[in-house]
C-alpha cells in the first residue's frame, strides 16, 4: 500500500524550501514596492538640493534619467514572469543604484550634512532584509564613508588636524559593526519565521492527504468526480445566463474530465487553442484523491461549522505526540488518548484492528508525527495500551 502520492517521503526538505520561496516572493513583492515607494518620493528633496546648491541643469537631468531608468528597470522586473530570480536580481540592482546616487550626491556637494546619505541609503536597502543584500550594505556603507573620508577630507576637517578625521573612522567602523549584528538578527528572525510558516503548510498537506488515504482505505465509498464536475457545468451554466455570456467554461471543464483518461497530445488535437501550459494550469483544477482542489474541499467542508472563536490550526495537529519540550510521561499519555481515538468508529473514519495499526504507524506518515521512544514501547507493550482502550469503553480487564 503507497501512501502520500503527492508527497514523497525522501523530499521532505525540498518541499518546505518551496513553501519558503513562496513566502519570501509573497513579501519580496512587497518589498519592492515599498522600496520603489521611498525612492519615489526621494526624487523631489534630491532634486530640490541639487537645485539649491547650484549644481547646474545638466547634472539634474543626469539624475532624472537615473531615477526613471531605475523606476524602468525595477517595473520590467516586476512584470518578468520569473518573478522570484527577477525580483532577486531587481533588488541587487536597486541596492547598488542607490549607493551610487548617494556617493555622486556627496562627492557633487561636498558638505558634512550630505554624508548623511550615505546612512539613508543603508536604511533603505535594509528593507529588503535579504542577506546578500544586507552584506552589500554593509560592506558599502562601510567601506565608502572610508573613501570618502580619505578622499575628500575637508568636508569633515574644520582644523588642521587628522583628529576628526580619525573620529569619523572609529565612530564609522562601530556604528556599521552594530547596524549588521542589528540586520542580521532581524534576517535570521525572519528567516525562522518563514521555516516555521513552512513547516505548518507542508504539515497541514501531509495531514489532509493521510486523511484522504484513511477515508479510501476503510471507507467502501470513492470520490465522486462526475458528480462534482456536473455540479460546475450546472453552475457555470446558470451564471453565464445570468450575465447573458457564452459559457466559456464548459471546453475547459471538458478538457479537465479528460485529463488523465485520453493522452495529452490526443488532447491537444482535440483543441488546437490551448497549449501544452494552458494544459498543466488545467491540471490543477482536476479532482483527484490528492490533488489541491481536493484538499481545499475539504478543508472548506470542515470550516463551515467551526464557530467564529473557533481556529483550525494544523500546526497543532499532533503537534504534542512529538514534541520535544513535553516530558516522556505526557507523551505516553497523549499517545494513549490519540491510540484509543483510532479504534472508535467517527464519521470520517471507522475503528482500525491491530494489524492495520501496526502497518500504519510503520508504513505511513505516523511514523514522523509521533515521538520514535513512545513507538518503541508501544510495540514492545501493545497490550497495555489495548487494555486502556479497554478500559476507556468501560470493560473491566486484569492488569
Amino acid at each position: 500500500m503507497e501512501f502520500f502520492p503527492y508527497r514523497s517521503l525522501d523530499k521532505t526538505n525540498s518541499n518546505i524550501e518551496v513553501h519558503k520561496e513562496e513566502l519570501e516572493l509573497k513579501y519580496l513583492k512587497r518589498k519592492t514596492l515599498f522600496v520603489n515607494i521611498i525612492l519615489l518620493g526621494l526624487v523631489a528633496p534630491i532634486m530640490l538640493t541639487l537645485f539649491y546648491s547650484d549644481i547646474g541643469t545638466y547634472t539634474m537631468i543626469v539624475y532624472g534619467l537615473f531615477f526613471i531608468a531605475l523606476f524602468g528597470v525595477n517595473f520590467a522586473f516586476y512584470a518578468y514572469e520569473d518573478y522570484f530570480n527577477s525580483l532577486k536580481l531587481a533588488m541587487y540592482i536597486t541596492t547598488l543604484s542607490i549607493y551610487m546616487i548617494a556617493v555622486t550626491l556627496i562627492v557633487e556637494i561636498q558638505s558634512p550634512s550630505v554624508f548623511t546619505f550615505l546612512f539613508l541609503a543603508y536604511a533603505v536597502v535594509s528593507v529588503y532584509q535579504d542577506k546578500k543584500a544586507a552584506l552589500i550594505n554593509n560592506i558599502s556603507l562601510f567601506f565608502l564613508g572610508i573613501i570618502i573620508v580619505w578622499r575628500y577630507p575637508n568636508i569633515f576637517r574644520s582644523e588642521s588636524t587628522n583628529i576628526q578625521v580619525i573620529y569619523i573612522y572609529i565612530f564609522l567602523a562601530v556604528f556599521v559593526a552594530l547596524l549588521s549584528i542589528s540586520s542580521f538578527i532581524l534576517i535570521n528572525r525572519k528567516n525562522f519565521l518563514y521555516n516555521k510558516l513552512a513547516q505548518i503548510k507542508e504539515a497541514e498537506i501531509r495531514m489532509l492527504g493521510l486523511i484522504q488515504d484513511l477515508k479510501v482505505t476503510y471507507l467502501p465509498q470513492s470520490l465522486n468526480a462526475n458528480d462534482y464536475y456536473q455540479q460546475v457545468k450546472s453552475f457555470s451554466n446558470e451564471l453565464t445566463k445570468k450575465i447573458d455570456i457564452e459559457n466559456i467554461f464548459l471546453e475547459r471543464l471538458q478538457i479537465i474530465q479528460k485529463l488523465g483518461k485520453t493522452p495529452e497530445h490526443e488532447i491537444l488535437k482535440l483543441y488546437p487553442d490551448y497549449d501544452a501550459d494552458d494544459i498543466d494550469e488545467l491540471k490543477q483544477l482536476k479532482l483527484d484523491l490528492h490533488s489541491k482542489i481536493h484538499y481545499l474541499l475539504f478543508k472548506s467542508s470542515q470550516a463551515i461549522n467551526a464557530g467564529s472563536d473557533e481556529k483550525i490550526s494544523s500546526d497543532n495537529m499532533f503537534k504534542t505526540l512529538n514534541n520535544l519540550t513535553d516530558s516522556r510521561y505526557t507523551k505516553i499519555i497523549t499517545f494513549a488518548v490519540f491510540y484509543t481515538l483510532l479504534k472508535v468508529d467517527k464519521q470520517f473514519l471507522k475503528a482500525l484492528d491491530d494489524d492495520m495499526i501496526q502497518y500504519l504507524f510503520k508504513n505511513s506518515e505516523f511514523l514522523y508525527t509521533i515521538n520514535p521512544d513512545i513507538l518503541n514501547i508501544y510495540q514492545g507493550n501493545s497490550e497495555v495500551f489495548d487494555k486502556i482502550v479497554q478500559d476507556a469503553f468501560n470493560k473491566k480487564v486484569k492488569l
